[in-house]
């Protein structure tokens, strides 16, 4: 599975996405694979946080709808994507 699909399911499972989550997945350009699914055509929403020490991140949320087109596409045994094109593919 190659990290921009990763990134993908895990927005999918859990609606947001951060720069050290992406890290437990070897992921060490999150804002890179985020423009790679912004291009492919998907929604990907960008928030800037603060962390308690007052240091900046960005938070990475998909919308509902999206993740219940993909849920319903897993419960209907297809699965998770195989690639990028075929998200934004199905998406359309």
């Amino acid at each position: 599975m190659n990290q921009c699909n990763r990134v993908w399911n895990h927005l999918i499972d859990h609606g947001y996405i951060t720069q050290v989550i992406a890290g437990s997945y070897g992921i060490r350009r999150l804002a890179s694979r985020i423009d790679d699914l912004k291009k492919a055509g998907l929604v990907i929403e960008t928030e800037l946080k603060f962390d308690d020490a007052g240091v900046r991140y960005a938070y990475y949320t998909v919308s509902k709808a999206w993740r219940q087109v993909e849920r319903n596409r897993r419960l209907n045994g297809y699965g998770y994507r195989t690639g990028v094109k075929d998200i934004a593919a199905k998406a359309a």
